[in-house]
């Protein structure tokens, strides 16, 4: 009898998904949950396993523990909690980094949020020099108006501004 014996030298490996960690489309004044995993992707156990979400003015919270060892292939979901003020920026808001360490292996991702306008802008009329482009909305960067407007040529914007705050929210704007 013939045996074949194979060895795998040990590789520590783990993963956070989806990376970046977004909590997508967020109204200002609230609090929201999301999830993400944490896996064993090496072919040894992960042992002491601590996860992390910083400190910053979002008030991210780990909303369950987990286990301080990650066995080979396995899986673990964690919740997130963040906490958007009414003073925060409109946009994509970057809010911190999740990590997850343990004594073999570690690993990062960035924590994201799209913060929804409370203000529309709208570009109705552009005039440049003789010019005048009222169909301006939707065209990409880079557009150009009137490519031969010169030094002293009059440039008019003509906006519309919609506040879509709330009274309850009681910004200055």
């Amino acid at each position: 009898d013939n045996y074949s014996v194979i060895v795998e030298s040990p590789s520590a490996s783990i993963s956070i998904s989806p990376s970046p960690i977004s909590f997508g489309s967020v109204s200002r004044n609230t609090t929201v949950n999301t999830t993400f995993t944490v896996t064993n992707n090496g072919n040894i156990a992960l042992t002491g396993l601590a996860l992390s979400a910083g400190t910053n003015s979002y008030n991210l919270t780990l909303l369950n523990s987990s286990g301080s060892t990650l066995d080979v292939g396995d899986s673990v979901t964690i919740g997130l909690r963040a906490s958007f003020p009414v003073s925060t920026d409109s946009g994509k808001v970057n809010l911190g980094t999740l990590s997850a360490t343990s004594a073999q292996a570690s690993a990062s991702a960035l924590i994201t949020a799209n913060v929804d306008s409370k203000l529309s802008i709208n570009v109705l009329v552009v005039s440049v020099g003789s010019n005048t482009d009222s169909g301006i909305q939707g065209q990409p960067d880079g557009y150009v108006i009137d490519p031969a407007a010169g030094p002293e040529d009059e440039i008019e914007f003509i906006f519309e501004i919609e506040n879509l705050f709330t009274d309850i929210e009681d910004v200055d704007i």
